[in-house]
C-alpha cells in the first residue's frame, strides 16, 4: 500500500510537518487547506512512501530532488564566544601550573598560593627559613623573600598569559569566518 502525503518544508527544504491523506484530510485539497492554515507561506510537497523514507533518513528536498542535509554550522558569534571561553580556560589553567623561581618549580594552584602566603607571614615573624617541598618533591630551604619571589614570578607569568589571551581574543573578535576562528590556537611552548 502506497500512502500519499503532503509534506510541509521550511526554506532549506527540511520537512517541518507531514499530513497523511485519509487521516488528516479526505482529499489533497483538504490537506492543502490545512497546510495553508497551519503553515502559511511554507513550501508544500506531495509525495508517497518513497518521499517519506527520504525525509525519515534526514534528507532535504532542494531543486526538485533529495540530498543530504548540509552539516550544521553554528553562527559566527557562537563560534567566537566558544573560542574565547576555550582560550580563557587555557589561560586560567596555565596560571595554576607550577611556577619557575630561580632553580626550582613551585606548585602554584589555589591551595599552594594560600600556603605560600601563610608561610610568608610566619617567616616575616620568625625571620627564619623552612624546608619547602617543590613541585618535583625536592625540599629547599626558603625564607619569606624567596616565597615572595615565587609570587612575583607567578605575577610576571600571569601578565604574560593575559597578554597572549588579550591578543588571541582580539584576533577572534576580528575574524570574519568560522574557519578563521577555528585556526586561532594558544601558542605552543616549544
Amino acid at each position: 500500500m502506497n500512502n500519499t502525503y503532503l509534506f510541509i518544508l521550511d526554506e532549506s527544504g527540511k520537512r517541518k510537518a507531514t499530513f497523511l491523506l485519509g487521516i488528516h484530510g479526505k482529499t489533497m485539497e483538504e490537506l492543502m487547506e490545512k497546510a495553508e492554515a497551519e503553515y502559511p507561506g511554507d513550501t508544500y510537497l506531495q509525495g508517497g512512501d518513497d518521499y517519506f523514507d527520504e525525509f525519515a533518513n534526514n534528507k532535504i528536498y532542494v531543486d526538485d530532488h533529495f540530498e543530504d542535509e548540509p552539516p550544521y554550522v553554528p553562527p559566527l558569534e557562537d563560534v567566537k564566544a566558544a573560542k574565547i571561553a576555550e582560550l580563557k580556560g587555557i589561560r586560567d589553567e596555565k596560571e595554576l601550573e607550577p611556577v619557575q623561581y630561580i632553580d626550582h618549580l613551585y606548585d602554584f594552584d589555589t591551595k599552594s598560593f594560600d600556603r605560600i602566603n601563610a608561610a610568608i607571614i610566619a617567616l616575616d615573624q620568625t625571620h627564619g627559613t623552612i624546608g619547602w617541598t617543590c613541585a618535583d618533591n625536592q625540599v629547599v630551604e626558603v625564607n619569606a623573600d624567596a616565597l615572595r619571589g615565587v609570587i612575583a614570578s607567578a605575577a610576571v607569568r600571569s601578565n604574560a598569559l593575559h597578554i597572549i589571551y588579550r591578543e588571541l581574543k582580539e584576533a577572534v573578535n576580528a575574524a570574519t569566518t568560522v574557519s578563521e576562528v577555528e585556526s586561532i590556537v594558544w601558542p605552543s611552548e616549544e
